[in-house]
């Protein structure tokens, strides 16, 4: 063995713990079963990580419904943390009331006409790892404890779709979000609110799905009794559902529903809540920062940096594999990774089966959009994405949503009246 070589050997997908791999060790080469590996580490068990943890597996056979397990009592609480906030340029904010936005938390009243600030949504923090189950399929660990995999930070999402107020793009309700711009336009009209405002990226989107789909256990997100059809045309038209304003389910504050409103002729259509996200699908596509798509890589960054038309060279970036090609196809397999990355892997599934969601790319596509316009009707949800079009592409069915970058102050709503 001493001899061999280690090279051109075939891959395997997985380890049992009583498998070894080699390890310089006091300046020699040894062995280590993954069992001893992993207690060296730190590295929970299965059996550990199900005490602190809960998990999903993603078996992506066509149904819509996920297997879970582990302490599953964590779901609720570990997601309850985030919520809606009124957040001013600088960085000050305050919580409002879960159930009522029109107030703080401490019960002093709010104003959502933007005068007062951006709404803005705070996905909770946790950590995460990606593991294979049993059926080779990937399984999602997530846990307030350091279970081996990443820590996802805490996140800044504009609660609804962009609006311009001057040069400044804006968060509120109560107005019809912006299209007509490119996505530099977009991010220069972040940054007139300061540096550590810029658009809402990839990450935030995909802590969005993956706190839908664990804890509703489904990644039937659009078209399900959860969140309904939403602004997505089902049952009208773009042309009805485009001057729908901001905040129709505001009435749900930090919740996951969705409320009855009627568009333009009076059709029946749906105003979504995730955690507090306001339509994150339906009416217009949005722009996402922090993601640039070149030939066959997404590069991607969850700083505040501004699109790039190419190869990026942002400080903090990864790069993950890209389909090529798709035009009009649903989602059926995901790329995963370690990352938990919902990026379309493979295509063969419908509305209903699979994860239920679309996706256009194109080996020529040069920015991101997410979440689908009221034209694309089934095709949209959570995880609906296209990256086909050119990097100076704007269109009235196209906008953007804030992200917050900076590290936030958190004070009362009484407080918060008085800066």
């Amino acid at each position: 063995m001493a001899n061999a070589t280690l090279t051109g050997k075939a891959e395997v997908t997985s380890l049992a713990a009583t498998d070894k791999v080699f390890v310089n060790s006091g300046s020699k080469v040894r062995q280590i079963s993954l069992s001893n590996l992993n207690t060296s580490l730190g590295v929970l068990n299965e059996a550990d990580m199900a005490q602190v943890a809960f998990y999903t597996d993603f078996n992506e056979t066509g149904t819509v419904i996920l297997e879970q397990g582990g302490n599953l009592a964590l779901v609720d609480y570990i997601f309850s943390r985030g919520g809606n906030y009124l957040m001013k340029n600088g960085g000050t904010c305050a919580k409002l009331n879960p159930n009522d936005p029109t107030k703080f938390s401490d019960g002093s009243a709010a104003t959502l006409d933007g005068t007062k600030g951006h709404e803005m949504t705070m996905l909770p923090d946790y950590y995460y790892l990606v593991t294979t189950n049993k059926n080779g399929k990937p399984r999602l660990w997530i846990s307030l404890k350091d279970i081996g995999g990443h820590y996802q930070p805490s996140q800044w999402m504009a609660t609804h779709k962009g609006y311009m107020s001057g040069s400044a793009l804006i968060s509120r309700s109560g107005v019809v979000p912006t299209g007509n711009l490119t996505i530099t336009q977009f991010w220069n009209a972040a940054q007139v609110n300061g540096a550590n405002w810029g658009l809402a990226n990839y990450t935030m989107r995909k802590t969005l799905a993956l706190m839908f789909f664990t804890k509703y256990g489904t990644t039937l997100s659009q078209g399900g009794s959860i969140l309904g059809d939403g602004l997505s045309g089902i049952n009208s038209s773009y042309d009805n559902i485009r001057n729908i304003t901001t905040g129709k389910s505001d009435s749900l504050g930090d919740g996951t529903g969705y409320v009855d409103v009627s568009d333009s002729v009076g059709n029946r259509v749906g105003s979504v809540s995730v955690f507090g996200v306001k339509d994150p699908f339906g009416q217009v596509w949005e722009f996402v920062g922090g993601c640039s798509p070149y030939n066959d890589k997404w590069y991607i960054s969850d700083d505040c940096v501004a699109p790039v038309d190419g190869i990026p060279t942002w400080s903090n970036m990864r790069q993950l594999n890209r389909l090529q090609s798709g035009s009009g196809s649903y989602i059926s397999q995901m790329q995963w990774g370690e990352y938990a990355d919902l990026m379309a892997k493979a295509a063969s599934g419908s509305s209903t089966t699979y994860y239920t969601d679309g996706y256009w790319y194109d080996i020529s596509g040069r920015v991101l959009l997410w979440g689908g316009d009221a034209d694309y009707g089934a095709f949209c949800g959570l995880v609906d994405a296209v990256a086909a079009s050119g990097f100076s592409y704007a269109g009235a069915s196209i906008g953007a949503r804030l992200g917050f970058y900076g590290t936030p102050t958190i004070v009362s709503g009484a407080k918060y009246l008085t800066l």
